[in-house]
C-alpha cells in the first residue's frame, strides 16, 4: 500500500520537473550561473594540478 502512495506522489512531481526542464538554463538566477561556472573552474584547476603533478 505504500508503494501505490508513493507512486501517486512521483506521477504527480513529473509535470512540474518536465515543466523545469523546459524552462532551461535561462531560467537560472545569476547568482546560480557564477555558482556553476565557480564550480566548473574549480574542477578543472583541480584536474590539471593532478595531470601536472604527476
Amino acid at each position: 500500500m505504500a508503494q501505490n502512495s508513493h507512486h501517486a506522489r512521483a506521477a504527480s512531481a513529473r509535470p512540474a520537473s518536465t515543466q523545469a526542464v523546459a524552462a532551461g538554463f535561462s531560467s537560472w538566477t545569476r547568482e546560480r550561473k557564477i555558482y556553476l561556472a565557480v564550480g566548473v573552474l574549480a574542477s578543472l584547476v583541480g584536474v590539471l594540478l593532478i595531470a601536472f603533478s604527476l
